[in-house]
């Protein structure tokens, strides 16, 4: 944490501001040497509260920058250069954050000279907060970091936000979709059906981890409506409900989290992650996204035909074999690309939903 020449009182303001998704943090501050450009680079916060980062820093062209990072949003930066606030011993200075935009509000205390305002842009690198509490940037101007993980003593520190593992499965879908073969359509049935497989794993990778990066960002889920659906009213009668909230406040995790390390909260099964969802953070997959009854169904089925592929054959070329269906015999290279589409436009849906939850209080 670094937030020099501000109060204690606004530093607690900007931590409790910065747990919510929206918010506005403002102040006046005296930064010695902010309109010398010999002085370089430096930092004028630097703050991470759950999985959100604000950071304020001026450059060596007096451009004053404002980074804002969450695991569903990303990084945005929003600039604003004062050389045409100098004269001003203390600087008033607003920060606005939302899903949706950044902005950064700059203007002189003494020399007032109206409020100079930049509007946030995609960053050229990313800022996230590790597990140990440090922050970290990933990559920077024409640099870009594909599959950043940090570790530390063989601890994974830093992985992949949600929203950065299902790119990655994307861009690996494409790069295999280019490999060619003498064996004609056979191979084009193994690289159809390992796409199905990368797909619905990609689905589940994403879905727990957006699932749980939520927490950190300061949406907590229902925890008696996850606690009566995942266990069963034997195992709350005994008491095991109590014993794994003991064991996640031992290990520093929530309740939730330890429901899904434990596996009683599934993401490779739809039930599970339309359930852990609609219970936890009351988002209805058949209601609430917009998406089509047939395009859920077809889903349910791609996931489906995943199990089929890794325990029978990774050849299979009829999928539904084993299905009395009136839609006929569906070869794998026929569906790709509808598939491929159809769980773009869910998990697009899905992570739109979760950018709009808000805290309960």
């Amino acid at each position: 944490m670094h937030l020099p020449s501000i109060p204690r009182e606004k530093k607690e303001e900007l931590l409790k501001a910065l747990q919510r998704p929206e918010g506005t943090f403002i102040f006046t501050a005296k930064y010695v040497g902010i309109f010398e450009k010999a002085k370089g680079k430096g930092l004028l916060i630097d703050l991470a509260s759950g999985n959100r980062i604000i950071r304020l820093e001026r450059d060596e062209s007096l451009d004053v920058n404002f980074y804002y990072s969450s695991p569903g949003t990303g990084t945005r930066v929003a600039t604003v250069n004062i050389s045409e606030l100098e004269g001003n011993t203390k600087l008033w200075f607003g920060l606005t954050w939302s899903p949706q935009e950044i902005n950064l509000y700059i203007g002189g205390v003494e020399v007032k000279t109206g409020l100079l305002r930049g509007i946030g842009k995609k960053s050229d690198f990313e800022l996230r907060v590790g597990k140990n509490g440090s922050i970290y940037q990933i990559g920077d101007k024409g640099v870009k970091v594909l599959g950043a993980r940090v570790r530390i003593g063989g601890e994974l520190v830093l992985g992949l936000t949600a929203i950065e593992s299902w790119n990655e499965t994307l861009e690996a879908i494409q790069i295999l979709k280019t490999g060619k073969s003498p064996k004609g359509y056979v191979f084009e049935a193994i690289v159809a059906n390992m796409i199905i497989v990368i797909l619905s794993t990609g689905f589940e990778v994403y879905c727990k981890k957006r699932f749980c990066e939520l927490i950190g960002e300061g949406i907590i889920p229902n925890y008696d409506e996850l606690e009566k659906k995942f266990l069963s009213n034997q195992e709350i009668e005994v008491g095991l409900n109590e014993i794994f909230k003991k064991e996640a406040k031992e290990k520093g995790v929530s309740f939730a989290e330890l429901l899904v390390e434990k596996r009683r909260i599934d993401f490779g099964n739809w039930d599970h992650c339309k359930n852990s969802y609609n219970k936890g953070y009351g988002i209805r997959f058949g209601i609430d996204l917009g998406v089509d009854n047939r395009v859920l169904e077809n889903i349910q089925k791609y996931i489906n035909y995943r199990h089929r592929i890794v325990h029978a054959s990774p050849m299979l070329t009829v999928l539904n074999e084993d299905d009395d269906s009136p839609r006929g015999p569906e070869f794998a290279p026929k569906i790709i690309e509808s598939a491929i589409e159809e769980f773009i436009e869910l998990i697009g849906k899905i992570h739109e939903a979760t950018l709009k939850l808000r805290p309960k209080n």
